[in-house]
C-alpha cells in the first residue's frame, strides 16, 4: 500500500485546484537545482504554480523531482514545453516521506527535510520569475 504524507497530499490537491491549460504566448523551458541551507538536495519535488491567473485563465503549473544533484527540469501539466513567463510560487515536498508500503512502528519515522511552509502553494514564501531568455533557476529553502 502506497502512503502518502499530508504534506504530500496537500501540495498535489493544492495544484490540482489552480492548474489550467490554454494559456497563450511564449513559453519558457523551466529547470534548474534545488537546495537545502544551500546544499543541493535529491528527491524532492519541485511545484511551480503562476502567482497569479492571466486574465480570463487559470493559473498554470508544473511539477518536477530533484535528480541526487538536486538537478530538476520542470514538466508542465497540461504537457506545453514550458511555462509562460511570470511570478510563480515554489513548493517543495521531501519524496522521502512517500513510502510504498506500510511503516514499522520498531523504526522511528523518516524525518522531514522541509518545513511545513514550504510544502503548499498556498503557504510557500518562495517565489520565482520565469522570464524569456533565462531556463535555469535555483530554489533554496532556508531552514532555520
Amino acid at each position: 500500500m502506497r502512503c502518502w504524507t499530508g504534506f504530500a497530499l496537500l501540495t498535489v490537491t493544492a495544484v490540482l485546484f489552480v492548474v489550467g491549460c490554454g494559456n497563450s504566448g511564449p513559453l519558457v523551458p523551466v529547470e534548474g537545482v534545488v537546495k537545502i541551507n544551500g546544499q543541493p538536495a535529491g528527491n524532492l519535488q519541485v511545484v511551480f504554480t503562476q502567482a497569479e491567473a492571466p486574465q480570463g485563465k487559470q493559473r498554470k503549473a508544473g511539477t518536477a523531482v530533484s535528480d541526487s544533484s538536486g538537478r530538476f527540469v520542470i514538466k508542465p501539466h497540461d504537457g506545453s514545453p514550458g511555462l509562460p513567463p511570470g511570478k510563480y510560487k515554489v513548493a517543495v515536498v521531501d519524496n522521502n516521506l512517500v513510502v510504498d508500503e506500510e511503516p514499522d512502528p520498531n523504526k522511528p519515522p523518516i524525518p522531514n527535510r522541509i518545513p511545513r511552509m514550504y510544502s503548499d502553494v498556498l503557504s510557500t514564501p518562495l517565489d520565482v520569475e520565469v522570464v524569456e531568455g533565462k531556463t535555469v533557476y535555483e530554489v533554496n529553502v532556508p531552514i532555520f
